[in-house]
């Protein structure tokens, strides 16, 4: 059985729709909060849910930096910071500070910061630096993929039958 290119198409579309619904891991019983404070310099978070260990798992890169080692607190209702600094000799810049919130190996909540590094080492956060794509560009940028491919497709297929 041949399978036409429109017909393609809306399989690999539906493929794609039934891998984005929500896992297991977001529904655990958990709930987060993570902020960046400019007055502490310290990106606070809390966690609200069940009596068991949550993992923090910070990572930076540009001109921020933050501690990258694992914290490991105890639930149900924990807070705690972890303080961002400059980048010796980086003077000013973007940088950017991603925050995972973990029970186990299963993440539920992920962060992001995009920060901006000032005279003196003032960090404030700023969405000037780095370029992002909204839900709607990614569901742009796959049509546009799938037209593309099923084009292709058929111009190898003409091609062939020459």
């Amino acid at each position: 059985m041949k399978l036409s290119t429109s017909a393609f198409c809306i399989v690999f579309t539906a493929v794609i729709a039934f891998l984005a619904v929500p896992s297991a891991t977001d529904a655990l019983a958990q709930t987060s909060t993570c902020v960046f404070d400019p007055a502490s310099q310290h990106v606070k978070f809390t966690i609200t849910g069940d009596p068991v260990e949550y993992n923090i798992h910070p990572s930076f890169e540009g001109c921020s930096e933050v501690d990258t080692n694992t914290i490991t607190l105890m639930g149900p209702a924990i807070s705690d910071s972890i303080p961002v600094s400059c980048l010796i000799g980086e003077g000013y810049g973007c940088g950017l500070v991603e925050v995972a919130v973990c029970e186990g190996e299963n993440c539920f909540d992920f962060y992001t910061f995009n920060l901006k590094c000032g005279a003196d080492c003032i960090i404030t956060e700023t969405d000037d630096c780095l370029p992002t794509i909204s839900e709607w560009g990614m569901l742009v940028l796959l049509t546009l993929l799938v037209i593309t491919g099923a084009y292709l497709v058929r111009r190898k297929r003409a091609t062939a039958n020459r």
